[in-house]
């Protein structure tokens, strides 16, 4: 019996890579396989690579909130 081979996959949702034995039904459904030339199928799993979503995070920064005091308008008096 052939030995089922890896290939790497890429998540529609997500963007994570990973790899699924090629039998798996979710390639086509909620993932797309990655090139083979970069990725040729393999005989073990190779370790995921996660996708971060780093432009939307540029603007998850914000300022302090001002509590409307002042530490010298406190102690004066």
């Amino acid at each position: 019996m052939p030995r089922l081979m890896w290939v790497r996959v890429r998540d529609r949702d997500t963007r994570h890579e990973y790899d699924l034995r090629e039998d798996d039904p979710r390639i086509g459904v909620s993932a797309d396989l990655v090139s083979k030339k970069a990725y040729p199928p393999a005989h073990q799993a190779r370790r995921p690579k996660y996708h971060l979503d780093l432009a939307a995070r540029s603007g998850a920064v914000t300022e302090a909130p001002q509590t409307g005091t002042n530490t010298e308008e406190a102690h004066s008096g």
